[in-house]
């Protein structure tokens, strides 16, 4: 029987959005990181060992290390592929990107593969079907906290629109009038467009290049800190993306721009936690009232994020640690030799 204890380490792809996840467990597990984005490494290595090479690379590196459990926030590097030159390797999901949408919902799949998920919103929790699972709260919010953004004040005139990708992105349909709103009032406007638009929907991209080209006010942002953004903003417009649940962290108003892609009502529980804007509503009044009374749906805000996680206290991490060390010796060196793990409750505590 291995009675030492595990070698781990972690592992995301090259979007920059997987890093906050490993950046949170940094502050309390310090280990490798292995990545096949340059971009990843590079905001990565003066935080940790990082390790960088293909994806066809990656197993046979890991497995190089005598790894026992690999975090994962990639959905792309699949755990059949990570554990192709170790096949004990345990591989852990770190959650992140959950939100409300139904379809396209891509991974749903790959999430069966993992040994154990760590989830954040306990809702999402329920839609999971690998048994293998951990609710163990916001790892952003470990870094909203570690990084002071609950202590600053936003900059009144700036506000924040990040839609979500696909058929689920208003900017197509809503650009003209966000644009024009937000200049009426007097407002900087910056646009964070999820990190697939640039991939998948370059013609939608270039629909905003060419309104920041027109208009000062105007700005598209991109950052591997999303947070950082939101705390200069005093308003977000939002749709069904899992940003609008960072946002509430802030405890500022949002702004849900409805639309046709946004077609099934599953998808937009969270409106009931903002205001929402249709067509042929005024976005520049809906803006000019909740900017001018920030506390009006302050109430239905703080019951939302109360309803979405475990617990906000910068434990996240912490929760996710004591969860693998008890599954290492209760189930992964004593229990079965399968993959996975052997009976797991709902856990978080």
């Amino acid at each position: 029987m291995n009675h030492s204890l595990p070698r781990m380490a972690y592992i995301a792809d090259g979007n920059l959005q997987h890093a906050f996840p490993i950046e949170a467990m940094l502050r309390v597990l310090p280990a490798p990181v292995f990545t096949n984005g340059e971009r990843l490494a590079q905001r990565l290595r003066c935080q940790a060992e990082v390790v960088i090479a293909s994806p066809q690379e990656l197993p046979a590196i890991i497995a190089s290390r005598d790894i026992d459990i690999l975090f994962s926030t990639s959905q792309v590097l699949s755990p059949p592929l990570l554990r192709r030159a170790r096949p004990s390797l345990k591989v852990v999901f770190l959650g992140h990107g959950e939100s409300d949408k139904t379809e396209p919902r891509p991974f749903q799949e790959q999430y069966d593969e993992f040994d154990l998920l760590a989830i954040a919103r306990q809702d999402f929790y329920h839609t999971l079907a690998n048994p293998h699972k951990e609710l163990v709260g916001s790892l952003k919010h470990d870094l909203f906290l570690a990084r002071g953004y609950d202590r600053q004040q936003p900059e009144p005139a700036h506000v924040l629109w990040a839609p979500g990708w696909g058929r689920h992105n208003a900017v197509s349909s809503r650009l003209q009038e966000v644009v024009d709103a937000t200049h009426a009032l007097g407002l900087t406007c910056l646009l964070h467009l999820h990190p697939y638009s640039y991939e998948a929907e370059p013609h939608v991209v270039r629909l905003a290049q060419v309104e920041v080209l027109r208009h000062r006010h105007f700005r598209l942002v991109q950052t591997g800190d999303i947070l950082k953004v939101m705390s200069r903003c005093a308003l977000m417009l939002g749709d069904v993306s899992s940003v609008c649940y960072d946002w509430l962290l802030f405890d500022r108003p949002i702004l849900f721009l409805n639309h046709p892609g946004l077609s099934l009502a599953e998808e937009k529980h969270l409106f009931a936690a903002g205001r929402v804007v249709g067509d042929g509503d005024s976005l520049c009044e809906a803006l000019r009232e909740e900017l001018s009374n920030p506390a009006a749906q302050q109430s239905v805000r703080r019951a939302a994020l109360a309803r979405c996680f475990l617990a906000l206290d910068g434990q996240a991490a912490q929760r996710v640690v004591d969860a693998i060390m008890r599954r290492w010796w209760d189930n992964w060196v004593w229990g079965s030799s399968t993959h996975g793990p052997g009976s797991i409750s709902r856990g978080g505590g």
